[in-house]
Parts: structure tokens; C-alpha cells; sequence
């Protein structure tokens, strides 16, 4: 099973899970202080991801408004054949990724460096930090895609089967979760926190303080933890080496890393905490 088939079967226990109460987001807050407004930073992401997924149901909806009186069938044709390819969710997805996290990352970098010494300036980001920006902003609209015309798909299919009439998918397909708030903003806490995660490797990396970094589980209100993110508190690895998550065989450079299945990085609020030379 590939990664994004991991993904991709994990991804929708997560989908409705985010919390989006004052308290949630304070708690939040206090364990990511480089982050002056984080409110603002995930409202403003998840409306841009809104506004894709509105976008991408509506091109679906238009299409299957020009099949009145048609055979679901000759519908299934068509979305496998044109409207998929047509979508253009995971290329604007990609854009608006690559805005976000560049701009984030160096913010929250400069931030972070700034705080380990003051000695050692930030001038710019690596090339290992800019290829991964570029390589996870398509691959996440990808995976973003891709599940989504898995759900249409299984939706025409079992329509079909149960001789559902058009009027019966446009229902289906305007509740389908894949386009709502609730996964705009899902994504957009998890890719806030994973910008947060990268920055903070990326300081890591850049200061020659630091040699170590310890994974610390945050206890954020609302979020029913992971007793193996709870038992990772206090692993300490080199700053170049993977953590291994407990109970699993998944390595991450730091919590969130989207090398990490769904189920072990949607809705992860663990922190990394830097080590320096003096205490490692």
C-alpha cells in the first residue's frame, strides 16, 4: 500500500474532529507562541481551502445539472473521463500552498533563530526546505484531489446500483464532506502546525547551538490524545534523525511531518522542543 493510499483511508476518520472553540484555539496558541495570531493565520487558510472546495463542488454540480433525464451510467462515463480531469482543485490547492508555506516558514523561522541566538541571522531558507515546500503543496492537493473523486465516484456507483435518480446524487454530492468547512479547516490547522513544525527543523538545522531535538506531547483542549503520541514525550534524537513513533514502524523528522500516515499527523498538536549543546 502506498502512501497516499494510506492517506487516503485514514484521512476521513479525521475529516470532523477539529474543535474550533475559543478555548481550543488558546490552548493552541500557548504551545506554538511563534505564532502572534494564530487565530487569523488558520482562519485566513482555511478560507482560501473553503473557497477551492466550493469551487470543486460546483464544477461537479454543474456537470451533473446537464444530465437530467440521463442514465447514471453515461454520468459515471463522463466524471471518470472529463470531469476529474477537468477538476482543477489540486493545481489552485498547490498555488495557495506554496504562498502559505513560504511565507510561513520564513516568518516563523526568522522568528525561532532569532530566539536560539541572536548571533546567528536568518538570511533564507535551505534548498532542502524549499524542494520539500514545493514537493508537499502539489502532493497535498493531490492526495486532496484524489480522495475526493474517490468519494464522487463511490457515490455514482452506488447510486447506480440502488437505481438512484439524478436529483438523488445532486443531494449526495452537495452533503459530501469532502467539500464542507469542516475539512477546510482541518487541513488548515494540521498544515499551520505543519509549517510551524518544518520552521522549526529548518531553525534547528541552521543553528549550530542546537544538536538535539525532543518530542513533547501537547495536551491541547478538545483533542482526544494518541497514547502513543502521549508516550513519545521526552524521545530525544539528533537533530538529523527520524523519531520512530512508538507501536508503529512510522519515522518523522518532527510531529506532523507529511511522511506520517493521516492517522498519526491530522489533528497532532505534539511540539518539538529544541536541545542545545550545554544540555544534550
Amino acid at each position: 500500500m502506498t502512501k497516499v493510499e494510506r492517506f487516503l483511508r485514514s484521512l476521513d476518520t479525521f475529516i470532523q474532529k477539529v474543535e474550533t472553540n475559543d478555548a481550543f484555539l488558546q490552548a493552541l496558541a500557548a504551545e506554538f507562541p511563534e505564532f502572534s495570531n494564530l487565530a487569523n493565520t488558520i482562519d485566513e487558510f482555511e478560507t482560501e481551502i473553503a473557497r477551492l472546495l466550493r469551487n470543486e463542488r460546483n464544477h461537479f454540480m454543474d456537470a451533473l445539472s446537464g444530465f437530467a433525464g440521463s442514465p447514471l451510467e453515461s454520468v459515471l462515463v463522463n466524471f471518470t473521463t472529463v470531469q476529474f480531469i477537468e477538476d482543477n482543485f489540486a493545481v489552485d490547492m498547490k498555488t495557495i500552498n506554496q504562498r502559505f508555506f513560504d511565507e510561513t516558514i520564513r516568518e516563523i523561522t526568522s522568528t525561532v533563530m532569532d530566539g536560539i541566538d541572536r548571533d546567528v541571522a536568518f538570511n533564507t531558507v535551505s534548498r532542502r526546505t524549499t524542494d520539500w515546500i514545493e514537493g508537499w503543496s502539489e502532493e497535498l492537493g493531490e492526495i486532496m484531489q484524489l480522495n475526493t473523486h474517490e468519494k464522487v465516484e463511490k457515490i455514482l456507483r452506488e447510486g447506480i446500483e440502488r437505481g438512484a435518480s439524478i436529483q438523488d446524487i445532486e443531494l449526495e454530492l452537495a452533503e459530501l464532506p469532502q467539500f464542507n468547512r469542516a475539512r477546510a479547516r482541518t487541513t488548515a490547522i494540521t498544515e499551520v502546525l505543519t509549517a510551524s513544525s518544518q520552521s522549526h527543523y529548518e531553525a534547528y538545522k541552521q543553528s549550530p547551538a542546537v544538536i538535539g531535538k525532543r518530542w513533547k506531547h501537547s495536551g491541547s483542549a478538545g483533542i482526544e490524545p494518541r497514547p502513543n503520541h502521549v508516550a513519545m514525550t521526552g524521545t530525544v534524537v539528533a537533530v538529523d534523525e527520524p523519531f520512530t513513533i512508538i507501536d508503529s514502524i512510522e519515522t518523522a523528522m518532527y510531529p506532523r511531518d507529511p511522511n506520517l500516515t493521516a492517522r498519526e499527523r491530522v489533528n497532532c498538536h505534539c511540539v518539538m522542543v529544541l536541545l542545545l549543546m550545554m544540555t544534550f
